[in-house]
């Protein structure tokens, strides 16, 4: 034990010799990866560690008694050496400035200085700690970069971004945020609520806060929103809880996207094809009446053609034909009502005299109005011309004529007419028939609810051509309405733009 206690004691002794203390202190403070440099009350350079030498650029002969001052470079405009003295004499000074190495090249320090007193509490030196922040500076520039791109991004983003505390309020959103829920400014926006203002229904507002202090995150979720004027709409959103250092949650972050169109026209599409599904079924089922007199009729026909007498043969052959004639046109009205829909037949308006059109397919109708005894009145005035393409009104008055005549008695009367208004042509084909149901008038340019009316001569129908005729009058920039009396008869108005 006595040993060790002298070669302690001996250490120690060895350390007290001025030369020895000396290399221990030097070698300490070139440990330091900071810059040091030791400078007499004068500011010329009695030490400087080797973090210092390297960083300058300098050699120890070369620095030692150099004036500190030298190291100062212009950019400091507004700073000199002296006001850096007195306020290192007043207590030290911490700061950031430009410094110059020897071979020139300027560069960016962190800077400590204290002054250093001995016993007597007399200022003997001051100490310069100095730190590079070139490759910080660099960082900054990166950083600086990277949030200018993103406050770019912020603000120029057409999804709102935002983020509120837990309670609701909000800290910060993009201007995208004014537009969707209809405020003037920002500011104004900021003093909103979350929960009372934004949300159609508060228990969703509870059901997203718990689903997110639990799990964190939440991603795509939809809930009913309203804008400041009232109006709603659905709003898709993605956010995250923000934690302090304890774990707790401090606030959310998150992106929101008004999604009401794109559900409008998911439900459109869904419909559509609900309706076309049900439309597909109600041909079939069409298709199935004719088809079975065909075979029914064909069938009599190939197992007793040798019994039956030449009017029962020219019976069910004449029925064939009925059959083949409805199934013809209802294949003929599918393909048409096809080629609409794929957008394979073109609006080509130019200018015609409505009637001569309805002149010219009077003629075709001629025979079959004859065979019931209807007369057809055209009271259209001969001045009235539209700007349509001819095909299609040529069809819709086809249609619509053809109506008339099927669900009109023996007798009866239909009459055609029109009105200049607007720039449009009303035309109006009426009839004193059996008239439709309001339950039936309803269904009538429903794609889903198709129906199909034998004639008063037991006229067989498709069910498509109203349909049809209201596709081609929009195609021309019209529409069609119908006014009807069961018992009393019809009334279909269509419009098309008159001349130019």
């Amino acid at each position: 034990m006595g040993m060790q206690e002298n070669k302690i004691k001996d250490r120690l002794s060895r350390i007290d010799d001025s030369k020895l203390g000396l290399d221990l202190f030097e070698h300490s403070l070139n440990g330091i990866s900071e810059c040091l440099a030791i400078c007499d009350l004068d500011n010329h350079i009695l030490f400087a560690n080797k973090s210092f030498l390297t960083t300058y650029c300098y050699n120890r002969e070369k620095i030692l008694g150099l004036s500190i001052e030298k190291l100062n470079s212009p950019k400091n405009k507004d700073f000199t050496c002296n006001n850096l003295l007195l306020a290192t004499i007043n207590g030290g000074w911490t700061g950031e400035l430009y410094n110059k190495k020897n071979d020139g090249n300027e560069f960016l320090i962190s800077l400590r200085t204290t002054l250093i007193k001995n016993d007597n509490e007399v200022p003997i030196a001051y100490l310069y700690a100095a730190r590079d922040l070139t490759e910080e500076v660099k960082t900054r520039q990166a950083l600086k970069f990277a949030e200018q791109n993103y406050r770019k991004l912020f603000w120029e983003l057409k999804d709102t971004v935002f983020e509120s505390t837990p309670d609701g309020r909000l800290l910060d959103i993009n201007p995208a945020g004014l537009e969707l829920f209809g405020y003037d400014t920002i500011d104004e926006l900021l003093n909103a609520n979350v929960g009372r203002d934004f949300y159609v229904n508060p228990d969703d507002r509870k059901k997203f806060v718990s689903i997110l202090e639990k799990d964190g995150h939440i991603k795509n979720w939809e809930f009913n929103y309203k804008k400041k004027n009232g109006n709603t709409g659905i709003l898709l959103e993605t956010a995250f809880a923000v934690k302090n250092e304890s774990g707790k949650i401090t606030s959310y972050r998150g992106i929101l996207r008004d999604i009401t169109e794109i559900k409008k026209a998911g439900q459109e599409l869904q419909n559509l094809n609900a309706s076309k599904d049900k439309f597909f079924s109600i041909i079939a089922h069409d298709l199935r009446s004719p088809f079975g007199s065909l075979l029914s009729f064909s069938e009599f026909l190939m197992e007793d053609i040798d019994e039956l007498s030449k009017s029962e043969i020219k019976l069910f052959a004449t029925k064939i034909n009925e059959s083949s004639q409805a199934v013809y046109k209802l294949l003929d009205n599918l393909l048409q009502w096809s080629r609409i829909q794929t957008d394979r037949i073109k609006c080509s308006p130019s200018e015609h005299k409505l009637k001569k059109m309805i002149e010219q397919c009077l003629e075709i109708m001629n025979n079959k109005a004859a065979s019931k005894d209807i007369a057809i009145h055209n009271n259209v005035d001969d001045d009235i011309d539209i700007f349509a393409d001819d095909t299609m009104i040529n069809s819709v008055l086809h249609n619509l004529i053809t109506n008339a005549l099927k669900f009109t008695h023996n007798g009866g009367n239909v009459k055609i007419s029109a009105d200049k208004s607007n720039g449009m042509v009303a035309v109006t084909i009426s009839d004193d028939g059996v008239g439709i149901t309001d339950e039936n008038i309803s269904k009538l340019f429903c794609l889903d609810k198709q129906i199909s009316t034998t004639g008063t001569a037991n006229e067989e129908g498709t069910g498509l051509g109203l349909l049809i005729c209201k596709e081609l009058i929009n195609r021309n920039g019209g529409n069609i309405t119908v006014k009807s009396k069961e018992g009393e008869g019809t009334a279909f108005t269509f419009t098309v733009p008159a001349k130019l």
